[in-house]
This record gives C-alpha cells, structure tokens and sequence, in this order.
C-alpha cells in the first residue's frame, strides 16, 4: 500500500505568489512507481481556500522505493472584500464536550417515586449520590468588532426562542448562555492585513430546561396562614424534615413520599445571535 507521511509546510508568499509548498515522503508498493506516489500526494487534504497548483516527486538517495514529493497549494481567490480567504466570510466552528460529575440528591426518579430515606421515613445522615453533567457547545465564529456589554446583559440566560445549531433545533430555555471569550487578531493573507475578532460563544444544553428540583421537607407547616411547628405521632416537634404537600402542609406520615418542587435559576431573554 503507497503511504505518505506529511513532512513539512512552506509558506511561499512573495507578495506574488500566495502560495503554500508542502513536503512529503511517500512509499510506493512498487519500484519507481511515480504516478502512484502523486497520486497518493494529491489524495490530501487541500488547505482551505486554496487549490491544488502541481504536484512533483523524485527519489530519496537513490531508493526506487521512496520519493520525496511537494504539491503546491494556490490561493483560490486573489483576497479581500469577502472572498474566500477573507477571515470573515469563513463559516462558524462548531465543538462539543461533556462536563459530568457527582452530587447528592433528594428527588427519586421511579416510576412510582420513593422517599429518599430509610424504610422508617428517617432522612440518610448523608445523601446518596448521583451522576450529572452538561453537555457544552462552542461555536467559533469571526466577527470585524466586538463589544462585551450586549453579551455581558445575557450573561448566564436561557434561551427565550429556540435555536437552530447546525439543524439541530433546541427547544426554549434548553441552553443557558456562558460569557464569551474573544481574541483580537491580525492576520496576513498575501499582501493584505486582516484586522477582526475571533469569538468562541460558550452553550451549555439542558434537556431539563435548567430546572433545579427540590424535596418539599422541613420543620413547619401553614396552619391557618401561620407557620406551625409539625409535630410527630407522640405531639413532639420532629427532630427530622418532616415531608411535605407541596402547599405548604405536611403530610399525615415521616415515610410519605414529599412533594417536588421545581426552581427556575436562571432568567430567559431572547439572544438576537446567529450561531451559523
């Protein structure tokens, strides 16, 4: 099987050429077998926004077996004004990691829902725990300036609408959004200077809208709009959080399954960013 391994890369630009030369050694199946060593030169991958300009090969010391080969890439557009190797016109990055860990949980997930606690109704001297994680998007993108304050306001937000990433529709309030991170940037392609902002905008996906779901346990009841110590079977204030109805009322047992209740930390707000 031919083989090329990947060398070096020589940037040719001479304020004429815009050129980039790259070297490789390739090991052909058979003796001097030059067609097969372009071949396999000219199967790899293209720099982008440049186009393959010739391709050559000749004998490393002598051995009918290995070449030393060099293609030359050549820009695709002369540069500038939103051509193919102006940095702003090049689409958006997308990466995706998992951040996971361990915490302690209180909420039972059965399909009929048991109290987080012994078979008495006594809570755990500590809670058992559980896997979560969040699945995080960034998306890189190129910008000509950039302004932290719009993005400061939205801070820590979820998405009021949904958004489409990709094809991929997520569904309001499933993305919270993480401050930015921005780089300035000046780069040189052939005799032009491109000035802009490399921006990574920062997601993290939420199947459950970012809601945070509680146990409804504690000391007091509402009785006749005032809180009330709760009392156990023997008319003594409970030592232990006592579960409760969800209305603020406890229920008739220490092994009763509590109510849940549900917390929205963060706020809504519609983003106006097009991640494309």
């Amino acid at each position: 099987m031919t083989t090329a391994n990947f060398i070096k890369r020589t940037k040719g630009y001479d304020k004429s050429s815009k050129t980039i030369e790259d070297t490789y050694q390739v090991n052909v199946d058979t003796a001097n077998d030059v067609d097969s060593a372009i071949a396999a030169v000219e199967a790899m991958a293209v720099p982008a926004n440049y186009a393959t300009d010739g391709v050559s090969a000749t004998h490393i010391n002598r051995n009918p077996m290995w070449y030393e080969a060099r293609v030359t890439y050549k820009q695709s557009t002369s540069g500038g004004g939103g051509g193919a190797d102006d940095p702003l016109s090049r689409p958006s990055v997308l990466s995706m990691s998992y951040e996971e860990w361990e915490e302690p949980y209180d909420v039972d997930h059965s399909d009929t829902p048991l109290t987080v606690a012994n078979s008495a109704g006594d809570p755990f001297q500590t809670f058992p725990q559980r896997k979560n994680g969040t699945m995080n998007i960034q998306i890189a993108k190129n910008f000509a300036s950039f302004a932290a304050g719009p993005y400061d306001a939205i801070k820590f937000t979820t998405n009021a609408t949904s958004v489409t990433i990709r094809g991929a529709v997520f569904l309001a309030d499933t993305l919270l959004f993480l401050p930015p991170t921005a780089q300035e940037v000046w780069e040189q392609i052939g005799t032009t200077t491109h000035h802009y902002y490399a921006v990574t905008f920062r997601l993290a996906a939420d199947a459950g809208k970012h809601l945070h779901q509680v146990a409804d346990r504690g000391y007091r009841q509402i009785v006749n709009g005032k809180h009330v110590k709760i009392r156990d079977g023997d008319q003594q204030p409970t030592e232990d959080p006592w579960p409760l109805d969800g209305g603020g009322v406890a229920k008739a047992s220490a092994a009763d399954a509590p109510a849940t209740r549900t917390f929205q930390p963060y706020a809504s707000a519609s983003w106006g960013i097009d991640f494309s």
